[in-house]
C-alpha cells in the first residue's frame, strides 16, 4: 500500500469489490493470500464470509490467518514450483479440503 491509502480505506475498497463480483456474477469470491498479508491487511471480520485460499510453501501445515481462525483454509497453495508429468516448467500444487464444487457453493 501506499501513503495514499490507509488500511482501513484498502480494506473498505475490498469489500466493495467482493460485493460487486458477487452481484455481477452470482458467485462468491474466494480471497487467495497468504498469513502475513491477511494479518495485516485483510484482518476485518467481514473477510471471513469468503473462502480462503492460503499461499505458503515449505512447511508441514499452513498457518490460518486470524480472521480464518475459526473456519480455517479450503485451498492450501504448498509451491508454486512444483512438477507435475507432461507439464512443462514448474506449476502450482494445491491441495483442497473439500471438492471444488462444495468450495464453490460456499
Amino acid at each position: 500500500l501506499t501513503d495514499q491509502i490507509t488500511i482501513e480505506e484498502y480494506q473498505n475498497e475490498v469489500i466493495s469489490w467482493l460485493n460487486e463480483v458477487e452481484t455481477k456474477f452470482g458467485v462468491k469470491p474466494i480471497i487467495y493470500t497468504n498469513n502475513p498479508f491477511a494479518n495485516t491487511y485483510l484482518n476485518k471480520p467481514h473477510f471471513a464470509n469468503y473462502v480462503l485460499w492460503i499461499a505458503e510453501y515449505g512447511v508441514k501445515e499452513a498457518k490460518i490467518p486470524t480472521t480464518w481462525k475459526d473456519t480455517g483454509w479450503s485451498i492450501w497453495q504448498r509451491t508454486e514450483s512444483g512438477n507435475i508429468e507432461g507439464e512443462i516448467g514448474s506449476v502450482d500444487h494445491d491441495i483442497t479440503k473439500s471438492s471444488l464444487k462444495q468450495i464453490l457453493v460456499n
